[in-house]
């Protein structure tokens, strides 16, 4: 099941993520959806590097908190998925969140 806990500002009209199952369902291009603004520079990075696929970037209209600060010297959104918090103690529990849905899951 997916869906949108955060609404854009101007109505429900706007649910990008049910978009993004019908453009991940088309075979070939690189869809991405950043989380953040470190995530859309590096998202942007990888779809000017790609020559091979189209590339589509799901933005949000939403103000999203910054998570990431720094570019750590790699591209982690051409990872496809990594860890972005990593708890102190063992995990009880996996949240998995991508795009606007990261800070509400943060």
């Amino acid at each position: 099941m997916r869906f949108s806990l955060g609404l854009g500002e101007d109505s429900s009209t706007h649910r990008p993520v049910e978009h993004l199952v019908a453009l991940r369902a088309i075979p070939n291009p690189l869809v991405f959806r950043p989380a953040d603004a470190m995530e859309t520079f590096e998202a942007w990075d990888r779809a000017g590097r790609n020559r091979d696929r189209p590339s589509i970037l799901c933005l949000s209209r939403q103000a999203l908190p910054a998570f990431r600060n720094e570019h750590v010297g790699m591209n982690k959104v051409s990872l496809g998925s990594y860890i972005a918090l990593q708890p102190d103690r063992a995990r009880d529990v996996t949240i998995i969140a991508t795009g606007s849905g990261l800070a509400l899951a943060l």
